[in-house]
């Protein structure tokens, strides 16, 4: 069982890394998450803004 948030294969909190300048949890599991049109879209949101978007 994993503790906490997870994608169904990775905890949340061990994804982090000190210093991270920011972090988004989205609904998507280990999977799929490389398909996914909207952590797509934050990706370049994040390149090109320095952190996540609001929504």
């Amino acid at each position: 069982m994993i503790q906490g948030d997870d994608d169904g294969t990775v905890a949340v909190e061990s994804a982090k890394i000190e210093g991270m300048a920011d972090s988004r949890l989205v609904d998507e599991n280990h999977t799929f998450i490389v398909r996914s049109q909207f952590v797509a879209r934050e990706i370049i949101y994040f390149l090109k803004n320095g952190h996540f978007s609001e929504g």
